[in-house]
Order: C-alpha cells, then sequence, then structure tokens
C-alpha cells in the first residue's frame, strides 16, 4: 500500500498509511484510527472542544443532535424573547446566530428532539398565564421560514418521536399520569388528544419516546394505595397494555429521579435507595426488562448521594457524570473497574445527548469577577 509505514521510529505505532505518535496524534489518539475529531490529543487522550460560545442571561435548555447540528435554546426574561440555536458539530469557537427567535414574552424553554427531518421543541410563558407550553416543530436547516405551531397545554412534561412525527404531554395525577398525544397532520397539532382507554403510567421522569414506545418512571399509585417506584413503557399509539420494566419498591425507599436514557436493547434511568442515601444507574434489557422485579445498581455508576446531573448511552457505552465532577463513561454492561474520564463537568449544565463519534454537553460561562453566568459553550468530546 502507497504510503504504509512497516517500520516506525522509537515511540511511534504502525497505523494505516502512517507511522503514528499515539501520544499526540489527533487522528490517532491512543490507539490507531481513533480521531479528536478537531480535538487535541494530549497523553493518548482527546480534549473537548468547544464548538461554540453563547452570550446569555440565561442559562440554555434543552439539547438535541442530529447527523450534523447541535441544538440547544437560550430561554428569555422580562425584557427578551427566547431563542433557538443550531452549532455544527464541526465548529470550533463559533458565535452562532439563533435559527429562531420567538415572539416577544414567549420566554421559558424545554424539551428538544431533532432528526435530519424534523426538529421539536417546547416553549411557553411563565407570566402572565402560569406554565402553558407549546410544542413547535420545523425544519432543521429552515426553522424559521417552517415553524409548525403543535399544540398549547398546561402540562409541562412533553417528549416527541421525529421519527413518526407524533409528541405526548403528560397530565400530573397524584402519583401517576394520564397522557394525551399530537401527530402531526392531524387536528391534534393544535389540540392535544385523549387515548381511549385513558393512558396512564407512573410519573415524575420521563416521557421518553423512541421507537415507537412511550417510556415513564416514577411513582405509581393513587392514594390511599401504596407507591411504587417503576419504570413503565406502552406503545405510542396507546393500544398496548402499559408493561412494567422494573420495580424498585416502595417509594418511600427508593426512588426513580431521572435522566431517562432508552437505546436500540434497553433502558437506562437514575435509581436512588433513600435509606442508603446511594444514587446510580439501574439499567434493563428490552423488550422485557425484569417485570416486577428490582434490578441492581450498574457497577461503576453509583454516588453517595442524590446529586446526579445527567447521562446519555447506546448499545455499546453508557455517559454519565461522576461525583467527581467528570465526565465518565462505562460500557453498557457496567464497568469491572473504575470509569474512563472524557472530560471536566464541573461547570456542566444537566443534559448530555452524543452520536456514534462523540458526545455533547453545555458549559456554564461565569465572569470571574462577579461570579455571573455571561453566556455558556457548547461542548463535545470523542468517545
Amino acid at each position: 500500500m502507497a504510503g504504509a509505514c512497516t517500520v516506525c521510529t522509537t515511540g511511534q505505532t504502525v497505523c494505516p498509511n502512517a507511522c503514528s505518535t499515539l501520544s499526540n496524534d489527533g487522528n490517532n489518539c491512543g490507539a490507531c484510527g481513533h480521531s479528536c475529531l478537531g480535538g487535541v490529543c494530549s497523553n493518548g487522550t482527546c480534549l473537548p472542544v468547544t464548538l461554540a460560545k453563547i452570550p446569555a442571561t440565561s442559562r440554555a435548555a434543552g439539547l438535541a443532535v442530529n447527523s450534523t447540528t447541535v441544538f440547544t435554546t437560550v430561554p428569555g426574561n422580562g425584557l427578551s424573547s427566547w431563542s433557538l440555536y443550531g452549532v455544527a458539530k464541526t465548529a470550533v469557537n463559533a458565535s452562532p446566530s439563533p435559527i429562531l427567535t420567538a415572539a416577544a414574552g414567549n420566554n421559558t424553554t424545554g424539551f428538544l428532539g431533532a432528526n435530519d427531518t424534523v426538529l421539536f421543541a417546547e416553549t411557553g410563558y411563565n407570566s402572565p398565564g402560569g406554565n402553558s407550553s407549546t410544542m413547535i416543530s420545523c425544519s432543521p436547516t429552515s426553522c424559521a421560514s417552517t415553524q409548525q405551531n403543535w399544540y398549547t397545554a398546561s402540562g409541562s412534561v412533553s417528549a416527541c418521536d421525529p421519527s413518526v412525527q407524533e409528541c405526548f404531554v403528560e397530565l400530573g395525577a397524584e402519583a401517576s399520569g394520564t397522557f394525551q398525544y399530537a401527530k402531526e397532520g392531524t387536528v391534534s397539532q393544535t389540540s392535544p388528544q385523549s387515548f381511549s382507554p385513558v393512558l396512564t403510567m407512573a410519573s415524575g421522569v420521563g416521557p421518553a419516546a423512541t421507537d415507537g414506545y412511550l417510556y415513564m418512571a416514577g411513582p405509581y399509585g393513587v392514594n390511599p394505595n401504596p407507591s411504587y417506584a417503576v419504570l413503565q413503557r406502552v406503545s405510542e399509539d396507546g393500544t398496548s397494555q402499559v408493561t412494567t420494566l422494573a420495580d424498585l419498591g416502595l417509594a418511600a425507599q427508593y426512588a426513580l429521579t431521572g435522566p431517562l436514557v432508552v437505546t436500540g436493547t434497553r433502558v437506562y434511568v437514575v435509581g436512588a435507595d433513600i435509606n442508603a442515601n446511594t444514587t446510580g444507574l439501574i439499567s434493563v434489557s428490552l423488550p422485557n426488562g425484569v417485570g416486577n422485579s428490582a434490578p441492581p445498581f450498574l457497577a461503576g455508576t453509583t454516588i453517595s448521594s442524590n446529586n446526579w446531573l445527567a447521562a446519555w448511552g447506546d448499545d455499546e457505552q453508557i455517559f454519565f457524570a461522576s461525583s467527581a465532577n467528570q465526565w465518565v463513561a462505562c460500557p453498557a454492561s457496567g464497568c469491572t473497574g473504575a470509569p474512563t474520564v472524557l472530560a471536566d463537568a464541573s461547570s456542566a449544565l444537566p443534559y448530555l445527548v452524543g452520536d456514534m463519534q462523540a458526545i455533547y454537553w453545555i458549559n456554564t460561562i461565569t465572569d470571574a469577577t462577579t461570579g455571573y453566568a455571561t453566556g455558556f459553550s457548547v461542548m463535545k468530546v470523542a468517545r
């Protein structure tokens, strides 16, 4: 093969088409073929890349990715409105402009979801009128000219499945929640529809909607009956029975506190043993989980207090913030030793997403003199 090295100098490794110093080669960092995706390789480890810096007095909310772009929002305040940003995954220290700015007074935001076809965002007013929210959608590449309003509802927890362009809103009810749905191209685009029969699930963590199923975790039960900390799923059309994937036990001792991460073959959620002051990830395999049993904490993910920041995973690895405020990684089956440290998370907000190449998060930018937040940075690090 032209250009290939067969003999390398001391300290180098034979990689395809090149001799590489794995300790500082951004294209072969720590191992042949491990790219830092534009980041610096130091001592065989990829360092984080700042994709963009965005000035703001409100902290960013929501995070989503598609194949090319990272999306986040800046909530408004009494004077400014809500803005939506899209940052290219290949950007470095960019200063992006909003891809969508809401009408004046529209200043709160929540759920974000995206693929290459559609981008969903939840937005609304914190005054006047309480906490009602509107779900909007648009094309990721031309959001301002393609924006559609879906529905406005008093329920503050929503989720959308971009693959089928369907959204869900929870209407809280004590220790359980009922759900409504909205599907693009139907009457429900402006008014959520009730499932028939009524769809009632656990309440608190989620919902998450993907691959035809709606997931929810948290207490389940209505007083005076005991409440249990359960993880559940149901088909997105509501026709299948609600299935319990895990049951940790009485909510007086156990809790499911989020986030809720669904991959192709498993579901992760943060569990807490309140009596033991222990928090960690639990993992159950799809489609059946462990039923009414209680799964153990995933090895290497426990934290001795309920101070969980964020997590994201796929069928290969799970990523989360450790008790040492570091982004770390474990195999999907759990760590047999210490988790692999990827980046500092001490300034991170509670959002984490990823793809096959990297994980992405948001850091707060703070003025060193005043201590006030002046903006935020969109970050990535190669996995």
